[in-house]
């Protein structure tokens, strides 16, 4: 039955270049710091961002391109970044 997960591996990997290949080319969004991995059809993002609004960047990209997209799993992180600011 090993045969039967191979293709879902590769579709796994496929669709998660796909998707880190969308994050990277948007040029309103900086993905240095977003992991993004596959199983089972359902995309899982890990990392962190620079602000809220790239949280909703992000998963305005991926609805957009990915339309038939079982699930997003959202654990990206805001970095609050160093400032003097208080």
């Amino acid at each position: 039955m090993q045969g039967h997960r191979y293709p879902g591996a590769v579709f796994d990997e496929q669709l998660r270049v796909e998707v880190k290949t969308a994050l990277h080319d948007d040029p309103f969004f900086y993905d240095a710091h977003v992991t993004v991995t596959v199983r089972d059809g359902v995309v899982h993002l890990e990392g962190f961002v620079l602000d809220y609004s790239d949280v909703t960047t992000v998963l305005r990209i991926i609805k957009r391109k990915f339309p038939r997209l079982k699930r997003v799993v959202n654990e990206l992180e805001v970095s609050r970044g160093d400032s003097d600011d208080g």
